[in-house]
């Protein structure tokens, strides 16, 4: 549930920086060239506006004056560009003849300095848009995760645990016990299986409030004894399973009497003594074995908890001794 709702939150936060990424690399791509169109438009208007009656020339070397030095003819030929933190400043020289001769006047050289201030103006502008947008987007993904989880916590609940008893179900116990031999190293794990017997006596006397009771009991005890050890399981009806993360036929061995202590506590000396006298608890247990899958684990589980029943029921019984019987091989 926990890593659903970290992985969740990282999905929204990845799309809404990718969102907002995109939406601001196109809104500043179609920025800069509405700048420069729009600056390529001003400087032809400026250009047109100061050469409104002038003649045309087609090349104004031939307008120099001849004593110009070499440094200010290189500058008149070339474009002149001073590139500092983004600011530009492009130096333009228009050569003109007045229509009037005015002697040496006559002949002249218009310098016109464009600078990129509105352009650096808008990008920076777009810039903090972009954070702006993306504070919001980073909001929104948030309040979206706890809507949606909202929404959803009672669906992935329901998804997860059995709604009565509150342990996993059988989807998740398949989902983590199939990822726990997967990556197992060194641990060796273990699968219990109990099953309350005589349950149907229960409900049938009782009624299904009552038989609803003793399976949640019976969860909270199976919960208390596997501790931190393991999880449990609920398949349905009144079969529970225990998943050893780590453990030795000793251990599993000692699991499951401290399970047959407190359920012979309840049936004695509970307030609800009488309706637990009925019941009994049969258990089978399997250790992980090389090249194991969840199902060939669980198989050797079950006909060690069905030797427990055919031995008289309120026993534990483990597929080592199971194998050592000649109905049954390894």
């Amino acid at each position: 549930m926990k890593n659903l709702r970290i992985k969740l939150l990282l999905s929204l936060i990845a799309f809404a920086v990718i969102l907002v990424a995109v939406i601001s690399y196109v809104n500043r791509q179609i920025l800069v060239a509405d700048i420069e169109k729009q600056v390529a438009m001003n400087k032809v208007l400026i250009e047109n506006h100061i050469l409104t009656d002038m003649q045309t020339i087609d090349n104004a070397h031939f307008y120099f004056d001849k004593n110009m030095s070499e440094k200010m003819e290189q500058e008149l030929r070339n474009l002149k560009n001073y590139l500092d933190h983004s600011y530009i400043e492009t130096h333009l020289f228009l050569p003109y003849e007045a229509e009037t001769v005015r002697g040496e006047s006559s002949k002249r050289v218009v310098y016109v300095k464009f600078v990129n201030f509105t352009k650096i103006e808008a990008l920076q502008k777009n810039t903090q848009q972009f954070w702006i947008l993306l504070t919001i987007a980073l909001l929104t993904s948030f309040i979206m995760l706890l809507v949606i989880n909202k929404i959803l916590s009672k669906t992935i609940h329901l998804a997860t645990f059995d709604p009565l008893t509150g342990v996993y179900n059988r989807a998740t116990y398949i989902r983590k016990i199939d990822n726990l031999l997967r990556k197992r190293k060194m641990n060796v794990p273990g699968l219990l299986l109990i099953d309350l017997d005589n349950f149907k006596q229960v409900n049938d006397q009782y009624g299904h409030v009552e038989g609803d009771h003793i399976l949640i009991e019976t969860a909270l005890i199976l919960k208390r004894v596997v501790k931190n050890n393991g999880f449990v399981v609920r398949f349905g009806g009144d079969e529970f399973a225990i998943v050893l993360y780590d453990t030795t036929e000793q251990h599993m061995q000692q699991i499951a009497e401290g399970i047959l202590t407190q359920i012979r506590t309840v049936q004695y000396e509970g307030r609800t003594s009488e309706k637990w006298s009925v019941l009994s608890v049969s258990m089978g247990g399997s250790l992980y074995l090389a090249e194991d899958t969840e199902m060939s684990l669980f198989e050797r589980a079950d006909k060690a908890l069905y030797q427990s029943k055919n031995a008289g029921k309120d026993q534990y019984s483990s597929y080592q001794e199971v194998a050592a019987d000649n109905h049954y091989k390894i």
